[in-house]
């Protein structure tokens, strides 16, 4: 029986003869590799003489690299604001606190989507609220009722509107709910209405 046949690396002239052009000598032949390889270690150079020199590399720069994120990047270079991912949340009576006191909101659309368990399409508000933020709430027939009054009945009109919004107990069970109306109006209260307010979010 013969002994373990030893490997060895081809030379250049088998490698072309063996149709690898890609390997040649370690290096590859092709001049979009060969360019695309120069770039990237053009790259990692920039980046360790600015690293050392106290510069900080956002995580626009590292992931713009060739190949993508380059290996050994620090955890705060790599943070990215995740609430990009996540939906507009639907505004509850309880994140509104105290009842009855009034905050602005600018309205920003209105549409039709299916909410809940159920899947029941409902005409939905999205507004941003004192902080800025974009948030949405389901209309009732009251809020409708005041919207109407206050911005005609095309909803297309809406955006772009001042707005009051507020908690305030409604329904037989007096649980907090979402008011909404021009800013500095009133609330014209449906208690009928109120019976289907409360929205499972």
């Amino acid at each position: 029986m013969s002994g373990p046949m030893s490997w060895k690396p081809w030379t250049p002239q088998e490698a072309r003869m063996a149709g690898q052009t890609e390997l040649v000598a370690g290096r590859s032949t092709d001049p979009k590799l060969r360019a695309a390889r120069a770039e990237k270690n053009a790259f990692r150079r920039s980046r360790r003489r600015r690293k050392r020199a106290g510069v900080f590399i956002s995580i626009a720069e590292t992931t713009a690299a060739p190949g993508g994120i380059t290996p050994g990047v620090s955890k705060q270079e790599e943070a990215m604001d995740m609430s990009k991912f996540v939906g507009v949340p639907f505004m509850k009576g309880t994140d509104v606190t105290p009842l009855d006191v009034h905050y602005p909101g600018i309205i920003t659309r209105v549409t039709r989507e299916k909410v809940g368990q159920d899947k029941v399409e409902e005409s939905v508000l999205y507004f941003t609220d004192k902080d800025g933020m974009e948030c949405r709430i389901t209309l009732n027939e009251t809020n409708i009722h005041n919207l109407i009054r206050d911005f005609g009945k095309e909803s297309d009109a809406w955006p772009g509107q001042l707005i009051d919004y507020w908690a305030e107990k409604m329904g037989y069970q007096g649980k907090p709910g979402i008011r909404v109306a021009k800013r500095g109006s009133r609330s014209q209260a449906n208690p009928a209405a109120d019976l289907n307010e409360d929205v499972p979010f």
